[in-house]
């Protein structure tokens, strides 16, 4: 005799399905967004995003085009589409003052995509618009067209290398990766700007091919994070062995961001011994001696994390341009 279910267990299963079900109708056809066109199952879920990004690596901005594409014609894509539960995408730019106003509007950053920095404490990830205001107006200046511009002897400075090294591989025969040379171009210069010293990476015999393979690796655990946030304070706390085992790009995010740590204490050290090591503006030296910046943003945690970023930046982002 089949023993029958206990009436707990058919409670559960009951408001499981009322809530999975009341859910689906009120993202269907309830929701606020639920009037824009787009793929069903991606207003449904999440998952249908995660295809895209964590499965297909990355490839749901493209997903996204053939949807404008779909929703409208080739000719005249559709401006708005629907791409998540929570999300729509604009592609006219007739929209830009109302989705970019600026400082004039107090706009806060959706935490569901903060998380794919995997720190909140950067000032791209921050979320509060006022906090965000104050950590920008830290940095900002630094990248200012004059001060760009007072930048340009180092710039020349690493592209002379550059070419003093194609120059000597040239009739050599050597296949040359062109993302690791940009990216030792990039790393070198934003290193020099940032720390006060280069990586010398284009002085490295096969141009430092680990070097743009971890913030590849960064940007493709960034699109994990994003679907699952708390995987990361997880894996921190992991043995690396388990971690490799587990996700080999976090252990090169994590490993990356330690040595970033590494050389925001140096910087620190070096002030507190009254050294430095060049008259060269330097962005993390200036922050530290800078007296209107708030304490809490001279941090050695927080000056790490938004060494990743602007680094990062610096590297993989200007290497693909």
């Amino acid at each position: 005799m089949d023993t029958p279910l206990d009436p707990a267990v058919l409670s559960a299963i009951f408001i499981l399905i009322v809530y999975l079900v009341g859910g689906a109708v009120y993202r269907l056809y309830l929701s606020p967004i639920a009037k824009f066109p787009g793929p069903k199952l991606a207003a449904l879920t999440l998952w249908y995003e995660f295809y895209f990004d964590v499965v297909k690596r990355g490839r749901y901005s493209w997903e996204i085009a053939k949807m404008h594409e779909h929703y409208g014609n080739i000719e005249a894509p559709r401006p708005i589409v629907r791409i998540n539960p929570y999300e729509i995408h604009i592609n006219d730019p007739e929209y830009i003052d109302d989705v970019y106003p600026g400082s004039s509007r107090r706009t806060m950053k959706w935490d569901w995509a903060a998380k794919m920095f995997a720190t909140k404490s950067a000032t791209l990830s921050t979320i509060s618009h006022e906090l965000h205001r104050t950590r920008r107006g830290s940095l900002a200046s630094f990248f200012s067209k004059s001060s760009v511009q007072q930048l340009e002897p180092v710039v020349q400075s690493v592209v002379k290398t550059l070419v003093l090294r194609l120059q000597a591989l040239k009739g050599s025969g050597t296949n040359l990766n062109v993302l690791n040379l940009y990216s030792s171009l990039t790393g070198d210069i934003i290193s020099q700007y940032a720390f006060g010293r280069s990586y010398n990476f284009l002085d490295t015999s096969d141009f430092a091919p680990h070097w743009s393979e971890a913030w590849l690796a960064t940007s493709r655990n960034g699109h994990l994070l994003k679907q699952f946030g708390w995987l990361e304070p997880i894996l921190r706390r992991m043995p690396a062995w388990m971690v490799k085992y587990v996700s080999k790009d976090t252990l090169l995010v994590i490993n990356m961001q330690k040595n970033l740590f590494n050389q925001v204490v140096e910087v620190q050290t070096q002030l507190r011994e009254n050294r430095k090591i060049t008259g060269q503006k330097t962005i993390f030296t200036d922050v530290l001696l800078n007296e209107q910046i708030r304490p809490e943003e001279k941090t050695a945690a927080h000056l790490a994390v938004e060494a990743n970023v602007l680094v990062g930046a610096g590297t993989t982002t200007t290497a693909h341009i």
